[in-house]
């Protein structure tokens, strides 16, 4: 069965994609819009009867867990060489809520 994600900035957040998409409709087709925002649209088709959807909410032993737990683990969202980004979604979390410490279970 396939998943449909759509995956969007938070409305607060300044959408660098969209700006410089807006720029390029004015600069290359004289097209003035105020404002653009992204959504990326993702399909996962895949037979995932056994699945766990996480969006925050647990601390970072929580989600360790669940890693540990599953054989395959799918992970979306903004990060850097890093790790992925918490973006305040994780209580214990400062920056990022999948980080070096996360390494093994991966």
């Amino acid at each position: 069965m396939p998943y449909r994600l759509e995956i969007t900035l938070k409305s607060d957040l300044f959408d660098a994609e969209g700006e410089g998409i807006r720029q390029k409709a004015k600069n290359y087709f004289g097209i003035d819009l105020s404002q653009v925002s992204t959504i990326h649209v993702e399909t996962i088709d895949a037979n995932l009867t056994n699945k766990t959807v996480i969006s925050g909410g647990i601390n970072k032993a929580e989600l360790q867990k669940y890693i540990d737990n599953h054989d395959r683990v799918i992970m979306l969202g903004h990060g850097s060489p890093m790790g992925l980004l918490s973006v305040n979604r994780f209580p214990d979390c400062n920056s990022y809520v999948i980080d070096h410490s996360m390494v093994e279970s991966l």
